[in-house]
Formats: structure tokens, C-alpha cells, sequence
């Protein structure tokens, strides 16, 4: 597949970095941005990084000719280009995942119905969606130290913690939003899932089915969730100072726990036992 630069879309004016849009999108996709621009102040003040970014906002027509992974308004970030590219229309994604629900676990769809239900009683995840291009911002400031983490985990960690830090800290009203998708996926049973461990999670993190990939995330999230909590938004940055300053690589798991350990005992604490979670269901 041959990918178009972004500057071929329609760029938004008024913004302090480029954001570009496609054309039948331009409207709602600066309502985005605005979330965006204000993620991205908070989080590069926050960690107080230099963060050099873009943002693309997509019709589902246009979806194809720019990403390579086939489902409409799953966010990425685009290393080579410093770009976050998300969707600006309705998905449809996480429908088979819902539908799934209705025969493995009927008893959380009330927790779906009473935050994403439509005026005409249908279930719209889509306003949860449109929240993940946070995450891939959280991606962009620890790729702008070239820093990938130790685990694979970890990263994706950092990534849900940026974008639970800055909704808490800044858009509470929008927590109900953000993270009753991930903590219902949370709750369903590892046997649902073909690969559910964190080694799992590290030997497959290319090619894990997106109901995989979504059920770790409610894991993270809950993990992030947990951690905010506790911590409030100091815990963000003590992980970017520990992990991505300090560039810690090449640890075992217990060097992990320990390095963490010498530096808040309660977070290690935290890290640890999710971490022991997830090996002792292998």
C-alpha cells in the first residue's frame, strides 16, 4: 500500500502545530483538535518536553490511503511523520466486541447502555474513541526521546496513563467516557481471549487480534486508573523520569521491580503485583 503525505488533506488553520484534515471532516475535526491542543499543553508541560507533533483526522473514504491497520478510527501514531492520525466519523469497530458481550457477559452491558447509550437506545462507543488519539500523544512524547521501554507493557502503561491523567486532571467530566469501555473489557475472564499474559503480550504485541489488544488496554486503563488514585498525576512523571530519562533497558523482571522499588516502594508495590498477575495466569 502506497501512503499519501498528510499535507495532501486540508490543513487547519489556527493551531500551534499542523493539524490536517479530510475535507468532509474539517468541522468536527477541529472540535478534536481543540481536545488535542490542550492534551498536548498539559501533558508536554507536565513531563515538560519540547514535543514536536501533528495531528490527521480522517473520513473513513480516506482511512485506507493513509493507515495500514484496516479498522476505522483506531488510533495510531506515525513515528516517521510525528504524526497522530485518528478518525472524525462514527466507528463501528468494537460492535462484533459488544456483540460478544450480549452471549459471554449480558451483565455488563448496563454499564455500556448507562454512559454510551444514543437517544434512540442504541449503544454509540464512538465519543470513547475519539479519546484514544490521547494515548498515541502519550506514544509521541516518550518517542521523541526515541525510549520504547523495557516491556512492551509498560509503554502501552505510560500511553493509558497519559491519557487518564490528563482526563482527570483537566476534562473529569469526561472519566465515565473514558474509561467504562476498557474497565467492562477489564472485567471479562482471561479464557475469553487467546493470549493472556503479559509474555503473551510481548511476544505478539504486532499481531494480537484487537479484542486481545482491547482486553489488555482494559487492564491497563484499570492499572492507570488504580495508579492515579493513589498517586494523583506525580505518578506520570515519576514513570517518565525513571523509564524514559533515565532510559532503564535490558532489566529482568525483578531488576525492574527493584529500580522501581528504590524509588517509590508503594508504586513498586503496585507495578509489581500486576505485573505477578499476569505471569501466574500463564
Amino acid at each position: 500500500m502506497t501512503m499519501h503525505s498528510y499535507d495532501t488533506l486540508s490543513p487547519l488553520s489556527g493551531f500551534v502545530f499542523p493539524v490536517y484534515a479530510s475535507p468532509p471532516v474539517v468541522d468536527h475535526a477541529r472540535q478534536l483538535a481543540q481536545r488535542f491542543v490542550h492534551a498536548h499543553t498539559y501533558l508536554s508541560t507536565l513531563l515538560e518536553i519540547p514535543l514536536d507533533i501533528r495531528l490527521a483526522l480522517l473520513s473513513q473514504q480516506d482511512w485506507p490511503h493513509y493507515v495500514p491497520m484496516p479498522f476505522y478510527g483506531v488510533a495510531m501514531y506515525d513515528h516517521v511523520h510525528r504524526t497522530v492520525v485518528s478518525g472524525a466519523e462514527p466507528t463501528t469497530f468494537w460492535e462484533p466486541i459488544v456483540e460478544q458481550l450480549h452471549h459471554t457477559a449480558p451483565d455488563l452491558l448496563a454499564s455500556l447502555r448507562s454512559v454510551y447509550a444514543t437517544p434512540q437506545g442504541n449503544l454509540d462507543l464512538t465519543p470513547h474513541v475519539e479519546l484514544w488519539m490521547i494515548h498515541d500523544l502519550g506514544h509521541a512524547c516518550h518517542a521523541h526521546h526515541d525510549y520504547w521501554f523495557p516491556r512492551k507493557w509498560l509503554m502501552e502503561l505510560f500511553a493509558s496513563l497519559c491519557l487518564y491523567t490528563y482526563i482527570a486532571d483537566q476534562e473529569p467530566d469526561l472519566l465515565p467516557i473514558t474509561e467504562t469501555f476498557f474497565l467492562v473489557l477489564h472485567h471479562l475472564p482471561p479464557a475469553l481471549v487467546a493470549h493472556p499474559t503479559l509474555a503473551d503480550f510481548e511476544t505478539h504485541y504486532i499481531t494480537l487480534p484487537l479484542d486481545n489488544y482491547l482486553w489488555f488496554s482494559g487492564h491497563f486503563l484499570h492499572l492507570a486508573q488504580t495508579l492515579y488514585r493513589h498517586f494523583g498525576s506525580r505518578v506520570l512523571v515519576q514513570l517518565w523520569q525513571l523509564f524514559v530519562l533515565n532510559r532503564m533497558a535490558d532489566v529482568s523482571d525483578a531488576e525492574l521491580i527493584q529500580q522501581v522499588q528504590n524509588v517509590d516502594p508503594d508504586l513498586a508495590t503496585l507495578l509489581g503485583a500486576f505485573q505477578d498477575q499476569y505471569t501466574a495466569d500463564a
